[in-house]
């Protein structure tokens, strides 16, 4: 390669270099274009989302729902040993009058007059009530003496319902209202031998009442068919004229009476929108003596 060639080549790339160094002056003159930057996730502030989303959830569970009906809590106020015997051995004693089994109606006499005692020691207050139980216990114990059977029986079925009378104040699952068609149930069994109609249709009127009283509460436990049952058994209460009429509806009435129980203490609180009954009446006091 002569000389000439070689000064040709030299000058050109000397040239390129200058044209290249003008033109990343003029870039560097001009203001920089905008970038587009994508956003990332901060690990902080996923956790405190997190963190947010939990406590609301947490705080939406711990609320209570207004539209559930819940069972009420356990009574801690357990029902006194010596009452829950006066209304054990009350009931053994009508039982045991009524079959005229006169011996173990005396011996069950004796621990229910024991448990009496024992109510004497554990139950505050109520001295009228108790007094009121003692004098019947003391006038069911002259007529087992005699062996008057019907004034036994009415005696101990009163002893019966003084003793639910003191369960309400432990708040049982069985109201008294149930308890009470029990005591006119057996007041028609034991009356109806006697004819006395005035009697059986007085007690049957506050039987029909009663049972308006505590009818809504076995509806909204889901106990229809005992409720149509029993309604049944009362429509033909309330036409009764004889006292034949009565011995015929006494049995199927305190079987049914014993099933109402079993609505409370087999079933809940289950079914708040059955509608109540048209009219609602309130029971007058207990009939308590013929």
């Amino acid at each position: 390669m002569n000389t000439s060639t070689k000064t040709i080549l030299i000058g050109s790339l000397l040239l390129g270099l200058g044209i290249s160094e003008l033109l990343k002056t003029n870039d560097a003159s001009k203001s920089p274009q905008p970038v587009a930057i994508m956003p990332q996730h901060d690990n902080s502030f996923l956790t405190a989302q997190s963190r947010a989303s939990t406590s609301y959830l947490n705080e939406v569970e711990e609320k209570p729902d207004s539209s559930r009906q819940s069972e009420p809590e356990p009574n801690k106020n357990p029902i006194p040993v010596s009452l829950s015997k006066v209304s054990h051995y009350s009931k053994i004693v009508y039982s045991t009058v009524k079959a005229k089994d006169w011996q173990r109606a005396t011996e069950n006499l004796f621990f229910l007059e024991d448990s009496a005692q024992g109510m004497n020691h554990e139950i505050n207050g109520e001295k009228s009530q108790l007094a009121k139980l003692n004098s019947k216990i003391a006038s069911l114990k002259g007529t087992i003496a005699v062996r008057d059977r019907l004034t036994a029986m009415h005696y101990a079925n009163q002893i019966t319902l003084i003793a639910a009378t003191f369960v309400t104040h432990f708040q049982p699952r069985v109201p008294l209202e149930v308890t009470q068609l029990n005591y006119y149930g057996r007041e028609l069994e034991i009356w109806t031998p006697t004819g006395n109609k005035a009697w059986l249709h007085k007690t049957a009127n506050h039987m029909r009442l009663t049972w308006y009283t505590v009818r809504p509460s076995i509806l909204v436990r889901g106990g229809i068919d005992r409720a149509q049952k029993f309604d049944k058994l009362i429509d033909r209460v309330e036409v009764a004229s004889s006292a034949a009429e009565y011995s015929h509806l006494t049995p199927p009435l305190l079987q049914e009476m014993d099933n109402l129980e079993d609505v409370f203490l087999k079933t809940s609180y289950t079914n708040p929108s059955t509608p109540a009954p048209h009219f609602v009446r309130t029971p007058s006091s207990p009939v308590v003596d013929p």
